[in-house]
Order: C-alpha cells, then structure tokens, then sequence
C-alpha cells in the first residue's frame, strides 16, 4: 500500500464521518457499526506503511495530517454522540 492508496482509504472513512456529523446535527439517528473496523484497518495500513519504507520527512507529515484528520472527525462525532440522547441500540443489533 502506498501512501495515497492509505489517504484515500481514510478520506472514504473521513467523509462517513461527515455525513454522520452532518445527520446527527440534523437531530437523526445514526449506526456506525463496522466503522471501528475501517479506522483500525486505516490505522494498521499506516503502520504498514511508515514501516515498510523510508518516508521522506514530506511525507511522514503528510500520513500524520492525514491520521490527525481522521482523529478530527472521529472527536466530532463522538462529542456530538455522546450529547444526543440514546433511543436504543442499533438496528442491526437487535436481531
């Protein structure tokens, strides 16, 4: 995996994210189920990465802008999860 291979996997989690912000402060409810897997495979691939070859300082910057984006969003939704009252597990949960 190359570094833009690891920016597009997690701009695909990033932009899950959003559109989660963007419900969630819309009053809707949301199921992230599966998206715990998706930032640990970004989170593995990262390592991958940073491990597998000798990154230029560019982009060593650049994978940590991209994980600090992720993070970002992550922190977002979870505040904005956490202020919204629970009605429930998720759909997919209860069957």
């Amino acid at each position: 995996m190359t570094l833009r291979d690891l920016e597009a996997l997690a701009k695909g989690v990033v932009s899950t994210l959003q559109v989660s912000q963007a419900l969630l402060m819309a009053g809707r409810q949301i199921c992230l189920s599966g998206l715990e897997i998706q930032v640990q495979d970004v989170c593995s691939r990262a390592a991958s990465v940073a491990s597998a070859s000798l990154l230029a300082s560019s982009e060593r910057a650049s994978m940590r802008l991209i994980l600090l984006a992720l993070r970002s969003e992550i922190d977002t939704v979870t505040a904005l999860l956490q202020a919204q009252e629970a009605t429930g597990p998720c759909p997919s949960m209860t069957s």
